[in-house]
């Protein structure tokens, strides 16, 4: 077991012991897509950070299980695509919380999900400040670039162009119960928006709503789709 970044949340950690991580073409079948309205979006990690928390007996440095778990994660997305799942985010913790990270290794691990796929693809980073690593995330092969703005300041994002890159913004605080207000996120939305003239603009949650209890989680959900609805180009 190990812990969740600064959660008091912990999670199994896995071993991946062979030599092949792909199953075949074996997906796990799910109705659940067909209840999903159009647009579809799914979240998975990205595999520098899927390395970063995981381990192997195979594989004995992190570019090499980066890269053959960007193998395996490249199937099931190219399964998602073609079940009509439009939006990629590649979540990205370990490159926000890790001081110390190799963009080489990320962007050729990112390389192999993303070329020729025919679906969006963000790169979403929470869990720590990016601001000094920004520019190095703008050169990555990815289709837009997803921030917590609770770590990551906003006058930090705003202080680069994303006119070839998608932005999403984490407006929503999953830290805690406070529900925000909608009017002053709508203002900081269309602000950085304004100042960084993203290609697409998004609004999200700064990371997964699991960790705050259902109810205020959906009244959450609620007001992020009143972000989206008041806030310019989004």
């Amino acid at each position: 077991m190990n812990r969740i970044y600064e959660m008091n949340t912990f999670y199994r950690v896995l071993s991946f012991d062979g030599s092949d991580f792909t199953d075949g073409g074996n997906v796990v079948q799910s109705n659940l897509d067909s209840s999903l309205p159009k647009n579809k979006t799914v979240a998975i990690p990205e595999p520098f950070t899927f390395a970063d928390r995981h381990i192997s007996k195979e594989f004995k440095t992190k570019e090499d299980f980066a890269i053959n778990l960007a193998k395996m994660l490249r199937a099931e997305i190219d399964s998602l695509v073609e079940s009509g799942f439009e939006v990629i985010q590649l979540l990205a913790p370990s490159i926000a919380y890790n001081k110390e990270v190799d963009f080489g290794v990320v962007s050729d691990a990112l390389k192999i999900i993303t070329d020729g796929l025919k679906a969006k693809t963000i790169l979403h980073t929470h869990f720590g400040d990016v601001s000094t690593k920004i520019e190095s995330l703008l050169d990555l092969p990815v289709s837009g670039l997803g921030f917590d703005i609770t770590t990551t300041p906003a006058s930090s994002i705003e202080k680069h162009s994303f006119s070839d890159k998608i932005l999403s913004i984490g407006i929503i605080n999953s830290f805690n119960t406070a529900i925000e207000k909608p009017q002053e996120c709508i203002k900081q939305v269309d602000e950085i928006n304004a100042k960084t003239n993203p290609k697409e603009s998004y609004v999200s949650n700064n990371f997964d709503l699991e960790y705050v209890p259902k109810e205020f989680a959906m009244n959450k959900i609620s007001v992020l789709g009143e972000i989206a609805r008041g806030a310019k180009d989004v």
